[in-house]
């Protein structure tokens, strides 16, 4: 019972987690794979040059109000967000403002092909869940422990089942935080490439790379959860 218990938890923090990333910018504004943080400064204008942070979700990006200074006064664009839609394309007033044209590609064609990945994975997990809830109930209703040593083979079975249902999901899981590991490194190595001049720009990491890897984790922590042999000195007996 403990194994099962344990691998739905699991099942259902992994399909919360890829829920919430597939969901990212600019669906839910605080969960995003990556962000750039552009600044530039000109040096003949005392306290003169224009920032911005721009966040990268699943669907589209959402920039941060752009700063501009000239001469120790401010203005600034309103923040905005692209319309959800798999890939990267900057409007024409972002792009100008910022100077992206050199850097559109960074972020517009290598992510789009693997970032389907993430709601894929998702269904994958929703499925393991209620593969996880079934074994769950189906052992609550219909068993009950007692001490000893022998081994159920319907138990077993069950387990074997649900292994097989979650290991893809698993797997994906994994691939998808190893493609965005490497993408985001790879953009983040082209960026160090680029001629820069006045013009600052720093790429880092965000939250749901990382909920990405927790996912995983927790998927691999419940199919080892299914077919740890823990339950071999516990004998299940019909009620």
């Amino acid at each position: 019972m403990l194994p099962a218990l344990l691998a739905v938890f699991a099942t259902f923090l992994a399909t919360l987690l890829l829920f919430l990333v597939s969901l990212s910018v600019p669906i839910i504004k605080s969960i995003d794979l990556f962000n750039l943080s552009i600044g530039y400064r000109d040096g003949s204008l005392i306290n003169s040059g224009i920032d911005a942070v721009v966040k990268f979700g699943i669907w589209g990006y959402c920039r941060s109000a752009i700063q501009v200074s000239f001469f120790g006064t401010g203005t600034q664009m309103e923040p905005s967000c692209s319309t959800p839609k798999l890939g990267y394309q900057f409007d024409s007033a972002t792009a100008r403002a910022l100077r992206l044209d050199d850097l559109t590609h960074i972020v517009s064609k290598a992510l789009t092909a693997a970032l389907v990945l993430h709601p894929v994975a998702c269904s994958l997990a929703f499925i393991s869940l209620v593969v996880t809830l079934f074994v769950l109930f189906r052992r609550w209703r219909h068993f009950r422990i007692i001490y000893g040593t022998e081994r159920d083979g319907r138990s077993r079975f069950t387990s074997i089942i649900s292994s097989a249902i979650i290991l893809p999901a698993t797997l994906l899981t994994t691939a998808v935080f190893i493609v965005d590991v490497v993408l985001v490194a790879v953009a983040r190595n082209k960026i160090r490439d680029t001629p820069n001049g006045s013009r600052i720009v720093y790429l880092t990491w965000d939250s749901a790379v990382w909920m990405t890897l927790v996912a995983a984790l927790a998927l691999w922590f419940a199919l080892f959860a299914t077919v740890c042999p823990c339950g071999s000195r516990l004998r299940y007996r019909l009620v």
